[in-house]
């Protein structure tokens, strides 16, 4: 349980680095989030998000394929990348 609260609280930082256009620090902290829960979905589709701001599309494309995997039926799911 509390590696699951560990994996949101990285998630949530990745999402401010990434406000904050700080894309290395973002892709540290959803690696992190990843680690403590690798079916963290949204951790896999924020990281993605980067990527694309990154101009990494195959790694983009592989972070959002493995959330759509693990969260198929999210009616979530968006291009905003803002979860």
């Amino acid at each position: 349980m509390y590696q699951e609260i560990d994996a949101d609280a990285d998630n949530d930082r990745g999402n401010a680095y990434k406000a904050l256009q700080n894309y290395q620090k973002a892709i540290e902290n959803y690696n992190q989030a990843l680690r403590l829960n690798p079916n963290l979905a949204i951790a896999y589709d924020n990281r993605g998000f980067v990527y694309e701001s990154l101009q990494n599309p195959q790694c983009a494309i592989d972070d959002h394929t493995q959330a759509f995997r693990l969260n198929p039926n999210s009616s979530d799911r968006s291009t905003s990348g803002n979860e």
